[in-house]
């Protein structure tokens, strides 16, 4: 078991996974409020878009394979990101698939979970998904490791930040060192930032 990071050409199959992962996820529900085929197209829409942004900027699209079918992915964003020039073109096409009411729950959701995020340069790990059938084998493990080993290896970063919004997976990353740093209630969305230091005693956190 180890971890690829994956080149845009693998997009698609990282996309299915998430998709898979995340489908009922809480975010997901709370974004976009379909149902039905509209809602796939939607939630393929939105899981495409956070993985391209990863490729433009140059951040991790990791995955972990069995066999052949990746049942692991990991998106990661670099402690100083590179700039994304299509960013507002494909935000436009995001928009329109998903509509406005659910682009605007998802810049509000992306404005306060930032805000609960350290100052200090770090890395973000945006989406972390298994297959439902593979839970409980280790996968989790192997992506959340390598960010880690990713942060270590940057001396400009203080370690990796994530959040969560289901309170079952707090003890899970709290198992692998991570803290909670910030609560957020985004309408009738709960959410939970957490952070793994990687140097230093503390995060410097933001005014």
């Amino acid at each position: 078991m180890s971890v690829e990071k994956l080149t845009r050409e693998k997009k698609n199959q990282a996309v299915e996974t998430l998709v898979a992962a995340f489908y009922d996820y809480p975010v997901m529900r709370y974004l976009l409020k379909t149902t039905g085929t509209e809602y796939e197209t939607q939630v393929h829409a939105l899981i495409g878009f956070f993985c391209e942004s990863r490729f433009a900027k140059e951040g991790h699209v990791m995955g972990v394979r069995n066999a052949d079918e990746y049942v692991a992915i990991g998106l990661v964003d670099e402690a100083i990101q590179k700039p994304w020039p299509e960013k507002d073109a494909e935000l436009a096409r995001l928009k329109d698939i998903i509509g406005e009411s659910a682009f605007e729950r998802l810049d509000l959701y992306e404005r306060v979970s930032a805000d609960a995020e350290p100052a200090d340069p770090h890395y973000f790990l945006g989406m972390i998904g298994v297959l439902p059938e593979y839970h409980g084998k280790g996968y989790a493990r192997e992506i959340l490791d390598h960010a880690k080993i990713l942060s270590i290896s940057d001396r400009r970063s203080a370690g990796v930040c994530l959040s969560t919004e289901n309170p079952k997976n707090i003890a899970l990353y709290e198992h692998f060192g991570y803290r909670t740093i910030a609560e957020m209630q985004i309408e009738d969305l709960h959410s939970w930032c957490m952070f793994l230091p990687t140097i230093g005693p503390h995060p410097k956190m933001k005014p």
